[in-house]
């Protein structure tokens, strides 16, 4: 039996515009709520058109019940939740629930929100932004990409457990898991937000990506130059491919999100770290669980990354920490508008890419 554990906050009710009004801590405590999949479901939050989720129970003070997604979204920016309990939780991504004894509970889905961070959000109404009542997050690659290893790149969907892959930083990592999750065309109909991010050829240069790259609209790639250092002060970071859907200033084609009109298939690597990986020639992250893909994961998923990963528990993975600092919506905004900008130096490359491997090893 699979189990996933988040502290969380009672939510008294939603005011209009979708904000959860959080109670106060002398009438409602923090408490930890456990979602399991009773061995036979999973630990996939499911919407289920305002029904419990089918396949998720969650244990509350060791009471185990159904309960409702009620919605997904995400924390306010602004700056009063950059530090709660040490905890940076701006624009994070929270899920409200609804459980069968009719308590509401809002809880950060990455598993970063300690119990000090979430004693320390502020009460009242959370004014919470993109509001989604229908898909779970993925975090991962489609069928064909090509991945770079020390005997050249390589297909996702060829690649074994054990197998070496070759990092943006030029290591060989042994992959430690493959996850696979597919998703029909119905899915992709009437849930836009599992439809993939389309990254166009030589959108951060030559050969960046080499050929069209297609993620999940979660999946993080890596940006960097002195754009991202003038802006942020971040050599490197990470940005979510869907942020790069928004108004751009950026020369030639955009990135879209698509549907094929067919079922798809998207692909999971870990290792042993989080790490860069080349995806079509792109330095892409791999596999994170705090990067909110154990939502998506299945049962059967859950228990191989298990006995991939002996010695440690989810909670261990959970924590793994970030291989690079990542950039927020706006952050990702504010880059696309100054890469575009006219009165760039003429040699500026729109959106620089990290071109020299180097710049990860020192």
């Amino acid at each position: 039996m699979a189990t996933l554990s988040f502290y969380a906050r009672t939510v008294g009710n939603i005011a209009n515009g979708n904000k959860p009004v959080l109670s106060n801590l002398n009438q409602a405590p923090t408490l930890q709520l456990t979602f399991t999949d009773e061995g036979t479901g999973n630990l996939k939050l499911d919407a289920n058109n305002g029904l419990p989720d089918p396949n998720t129970k969650v244990i509350i003070n060791g009471v185990t019940m159904t309960f409702t997604l009620t919605f997904s979204a995400n924390l306010p920016t602004t700056s009063k939740y950059a530090n709660l309990g040490g905890v940076d939780l701006r624009g994070k991504q929270v899920a409200i629930i609804t459980a069968a004894n009719g308590k509401q509970f809002i809880f950060v889905t990455d598993g970063s929100g300690t119990i000090a961070a979430m004693n320390a959000m502020p009460n009242g109404a959370v004014s919470v932004s993109n509001v989604n009542v229908t898909a779970p997050v993925l975090v991962c690659f489609l069928r064909g990409t090509l991945i770079e290893t020390p005997q050249g790149q390589q297909p996702i969907e060829t690649l074994a457990i054990g197998d070496l892959v070759t990092t943006y930083d030029g290591r060989a990592l042994p992959l430690r898991w493959i996850g696979r999750r597919k998703v029909s065309a119905a899915e992709l109909l009437f849930y836009p937000d599992l439809r993939p991010v389309v990254l166009p050829q030589d959108m951060f240069g030559p050969g960046l990506p080499a050929r069209r790259l297609k993620l999940s609209g979660s999946h993080r790639l890596a940006i960097g130059g002195w754009e991202t250092e003038l802006l942020f002060g971040y050599d490197i970071a990470l940005m979510r491919a869907n942020h790069l859907l928004g108004p751009s200033a950026l020369p030639g084609e955009k990135p879209r999100r698509v549907n094929p009109g067919r079922g798809i298939e998207y692909f999971h690597l870990l290792f042993d770290e989080h790490a860069l990986v080349l995806a079509n020639g792109l330095a892409c992250e791999s596999f994170q669980l705090g990067a909110r893909g154990e939502l998506a994961l299945e049962a059967e998923d859950m228990a191989a990354l298990g006995r991939a990963c002996p010695g440690q528990t989810l909670a261990d993975l959970l924590a793994r920490p970030d291989c690079l600092p990542s950039l927020k919506a706006m952050q990702t905004a504010a880059l696309l508008t100054w890469a575009g900008a006219a009165d760039q130096p003429a040699d500026a490359s729109p959106l620089c890419h990290m071109t020299n491997p180097s710049d990860l090893a020192a």
